[in-house]
């Protein structure tokens, strides 16, 4: 266990690269709002359906199968959860927090290299970052329709 701690460990922290900063954008507009409204009832829906069935649970062992069975009486209680964490700025800690599991690609099983991880997440985290994902997506449509004009 602490080999594969040592090695996905080395593999994913490394220091940020250096170098001069972005260059500024070309066309300097002022940036459009985005909304920053607490999250609809409709938007947490929407994120639910659109979780993948079959997906291993993370720390918290929600399943998204078990947040979709809960349907219409879950989803009201899923919703205030959410607004509440909006409202506090401050996401769980849990939900920051991931599980990998190795994943044999080919070659010698015994060494390390020839392993892929795979991060399981909070499903509960996922409908959050769904809803933060669909509005920065249509921030970034509305944006590119704008500049375009």
């Amino acid at each position: 266990m602490q080999r594969w701690k040592e090695f996905f460990d080395g593999l994913y922290n490394h220091d940020p690269p250096q170098g001069p900063p972005a260059a500024p954008p070309v066309i300097d507009l002022p940036p459009a709002p985005m909304s920053d409204a607490e999250p609809t009832l409709k938007e947490v829906k929407l994120a639910v359906y659109a979780l993948k069935n079959g997906k291993s649970p993370g720390l918290d062992q929600v399943a998204a199968e078990g947040i979709k069975a809960g349907g219409d009486t879950l989803l009201p209680r899923l919703h205030n959860l959410i607004k509440s964490i909006w409202r506090l700025d401050k996401v769980p800690t849990r939900w920051k927090k991931a599980i990998i599991i190795p994943i044999h690609k080919k070659g010698d099983s015994r060494e390390c290299n020839n392993y892929r991880g795979i991060s399981l997440l909070s499903v509960v985290g996922k409908v959050f970052m769904k809803i933060l994902q669909s509005r920065l997506l249509k921030h970034r449509e509305q944006t590119s329709r704008e500049e375009q004009a």
